[in-house]
């Protein structure tokens, strides 16, 4: 049995808005935290996030499985289709209920009605002769591909351009790689070159993925990735420019690679949990509106900001002393803030993963999740904000990791009347305890100059930094063409290298993930 729920406004109501002081409050420090890590990205030191643990609970599996139906379902590059799942357990049914940064209805059904038949197609394969199982992957895949073509176009446009500067890369005198590398660099360029996905039949489509996933496959086989993997790591962790197109390289990989992989984490746990493939509903939540500019003015400045964040004036001082280093070129701090406060796309919106959340309070007083697991998969790490949300949440329902990168447009879930006496005080003791960690976190980042982010929300750990590479437009990511929207990290170990760690929570992200940092091999 399954069966789509229809997607359901909230009826009419009075929202309880935040107060323009509340909202000054809050945003004046994420933008001075955003302001600065972007600095901290171009001209200082980018620290690495917490590589993931593999995963070895069957908790850690199924957290495994909700990430990468979420990141499966994350189609389009930016922010907008960014996914959050959790999947109840009610008497009659497992309820698949997910939520989108921002997608229309139409577009929430047509994902739902995605997810459907993608279970439908998992549903008993573990019974299936190892003939049919061959051909139910191949159809699961080509299922993947096709809903999620937008992406694979863009990822296959992308690896062509970035094996070709590999290839000029491995004619410098100081790259020091493999004889057969640049041979083996141009054959799979070679290979892939006439490939054609944008614009041709579905049929013409699919035929060309599996072309293009063969290529791919073979010279994962006869490369030696270590290499790879040393330069795209050097490369990361020292912002080598000229050298950058290796970790870039390695990012596209995975992240093609990861539809593969998917199919093999979706049979793999329809075989440890049949259930959850055979009686099911999906439920999506519609996307919240954007909300208003909350900033004006006043707030674009970092002197004035910090004099609002703290009352100790020794502390304060300390502060702006330390902006006040900030405001020369290239720095120029101010001039950050301000373009950030009176960008026209600075219209915060609910992230998917707090949507979802939000959903299940309002629905049920005590909220039973599959297996006891208390956890909401998204397609893409989550982000610092979304982190502290949970965090402070009383629910204690947990989200995937964080990627550690701030984004300005996030909002809180609008509260109407109907919502209860209960809903204010709740939503302002989230308020209070996320306001208290971004003062922290934007004072701790201005002493360090130094930030915990990565330039793509996948799975990589690919820290290369630009001027651009974590500044927001609007989708709640990267306004840089080449830049993921930071998210999908924790889901695969990021070598392309052979070892036994390879595997660890595989995906995509990485968002990432969503597997994008997966090995190769």
């Amino acid at each position: 049995m399954s069966d789509i729920i229809s997607i359901q406004r909230p009826s009419p109501s009075a929202v309880k808005e935040l107060k323009p002081r509340q909202l000054r409050r809050f945003y004046e420090p994420v933008i001075l935290r955003k302001a600065i890590a972007d600095i901290a990205h171009k001209h200082g030191t980018i620290k690495p996030p917490d590589r993931p643990p593999r995963p070895k609970t069957a908790e850690e599996r199924f957290h495994r499985y909700v990430d990468k139906l979420a990141n499966m379902c994350d189609w389009e590059k930016g922010g907008n289709t960014v996914t959050a799942f959790a999947i109840l357990d009610t008497e009659d049914a497992f309820v698949y209920v997910f939520g989108c940064n921002e997608v229309s209805d139409a577009g929430l059904r047509q994902t739902a009605e995605f997810v459907v038949i993608l279970l439908q197609k998992i549903s008993g394969f573990r019974n299936l002769k190892p003939a049919e199982k061959d051909a139910v992957k191949k159809d699961i895949f080509n299922l993947l591909v096709l809903f999620n073509r937008p992406r694979v176009e863009k990822y296959l446009s992308a690896l062509r351009k970035e094996l070709m500067n590999c290839i000029k890369s491995c004619g410098d005198k100081t790259h020091n790689g493999p004889p057969m590398l640049e041979k083996w660099l141009q054959e799979l360029h070679d290979a892939i070159e006439d490939i054609t996905l944008e614009g041709v039949e579905r049929s013409d489509y699919l035929d060309s993925c599996s072309r293009c996933f063969r290529q791919i496959n073979t010279f994962r086989k006869a490369t030696p990735t270590k290499h790879i993997d040393d330069v795209a790591d050097e490369v990361r962790l020292h912002d080598n420019k000229s050298m950058a197109c290796w970790s870039e390289m390695r990012h596209y990989l995975a992240r093609l690679i990861a539809y593969e992989r998917a199919v093999t984490t979706f049979v793999d746990t329809e075989a440890e949990w049949p259930e959850l493939f055979q009686e099911f509903k999906i439920w999506p939540v519609s996307s919240g509106p954007r909300g208003k500019k909350p900033l004006g003015t006043k707030s674009e400045g970092a002197s004035s900001i910090i004099g609002r964040m703290s009352s100790d004036d020794t502390k304060t001082e300390h502060y702006r002393k330390l902006a006040e280093g900030l405001q020369m070129e290239p720095y120029s701090l101010d001039t950050r803030i301000q373009n950030k406060c009176r960008s026209s796309s600075f219209k915060p919106r609910v992230h998917g993963e707090v949507l979802v959340l939000d959903w299940i309070i309002r629905k049920f007083d005590r909220p039973k999740l599959f297996n006891g697991y208390q956890y909401i998969g998204t397609s893409k790490g989550t982000c610092k904000l979304c982190e502290y949300y949970f965090q402070a949440d009383p629910s204690q329902i947990k989200a995937r990791p964080s990627h550690g990168n701030v984004y300005t447009n996030w909002a809180f879930p609008e509260v109407h009347e109907r919502d209860g006496k209960g809903a204010i005080p709740r939503r302002q003791k989230i308020f209070d305890s996320m306001l208290g960690n971004i003062r922290i976190d934007a004072f701790l980042i201005l002493e360090e100059r130094s930030a915990t982010g990565k330039r793509h929300d996948s799975n990589t750990y690919e820290l290369v930094s630009r001027l651009q590479g974590t500044t927001d437009a609007g989708t709640g990511g990267s306004d840089t063409s080449e830049v993921e929207e930071l998210s999908e990290q924790f889901e695969a170990n990021l070598s392309f290298t052979n070892t036994s760690t390879a595997e660890t929570c595989s995906l995509d992200s990485d968002d990432d993930d969503e597997g994008g940092g997966a090995a190769l091999s």
